[in-house]
């Protein structure tokens, strides 16, 4: 008995563990009533399409987010956005829910998005209140497991700009232009670089070459001779490949060009990087 009890204190524990690794890190609650209010680059301004909230998996370890709900409770609890299945954010990676329109990366810096999973409420808005609003991040479920409450800042969130941390992920929440006079910045940080931290070309226990991909081929080495469990993810989360090693050599010839995030586990490890395939 004591055994069972420590068995659903471990998971409990992990869930709670994996969970706290997503972060509100940005909302727009209040676009700016002109054109500079165009966040999710359309080329037009809207009250309701452009606002926006990015969440950041802060973790070291790929995140399943599928079916975790974004609510608004201004006067009632609505459910504004629902995350489809299969959508696993990688290592640092960053999913950014719009309110509405055709979201449009350009160019690089603000406005490019970086490499973030982009989507559009599945409710048709995200619905913020100026003032007063509370987000809460809900798991599948149902556990809140993010709140941003606007009454506890010590900011505006009717500013026309948005509520950043600064810095980034563990910082408290900041007016965005207070750190370089830029309105907002979805998808990436405050500095305009990608919120992903992974890093290229080493993992904590394999190493792989050549990234960027040219030959069709990726090479995954580490210090054991034992299977390696290996997962493509592309940037809207979808695992496009999954196979099992019992050779250093992963052929990508039939994924397609792009940037995608490598799952790699063996034994008892496992890492995730951002692998550019050509």
């Amino acid at each position: 008995m004591k055994k069972f009890y420590f068995l659903l204190l471990a998971i409990a524990l992990f869930s709670s563990t994996m969970s706290a690794q997503l972060i509100i890190n940005e909302v727009l609650f209040d676009p700016a009533p002109d054109i500079t209010g165009d966040a999710n680059g359309d080329g037009t301004r809207s009250a309701s399409n452009d606002e926006f909230i990015e969440l950041v998996n802060s973790g070291a370890t790929a995140l399943d987010i599928s079916g975790y709900t974004i609510e608004d409770s201004y006067t009632a609890t609505i459910i504004r956005h629902v995350v489809p299945g299969n959508t696993v954010l990688p290592a640092g990676g960053v999913y950014l829910v719009f309110g509405g329109g055709t979201p449009t990366a350009s160019g690089t810096g603000a406005g490019s998005f970086g490499v973030s999973t982009v989507v559009v409420a599945s409710s048709g808005t995200l619905g913020f209140s100026n003032s007063l609003e509370v987000i809460i991040v809900r798991d599948a479920s149902g556990t809140a497991i993010a709140t941003l409450d606007a009454s506890t800042l010590s900011v505006s969130t009717g500013a026309k700009v948005s509520v950043t941390r600064s810095p980034d992920i563990t910082g408290e929440f900041i007016l965005h232009p207070t750190v370089n006079g830029v309105a907002f910045s979805p998808g990436l940080k405050i500095d305009g670089s990608s919120v992903l931290n992974i890093k290229e070309d080493v993992f904590a226990v394999f190493a792989m070459y050549p990234n960027p991909v040219i030959n069709g081929e990726l090479t995954i080495i580490s210090a054991s001779n034992g299977l390696k469990k290996v997962e493509l993810f592309d940037t809207s989360g979808r695992s496009v490949l999954q196979t099992n090693l019992t050779s250093n050599v992963l052929n990508v010839e039939a994924v397609k060009s792009g940037i995608y995030f490598l799952k790699v586990s063996q034994d008892n490890n496992t890492s995730t990087s951002k692998v550019l395939i050509k």
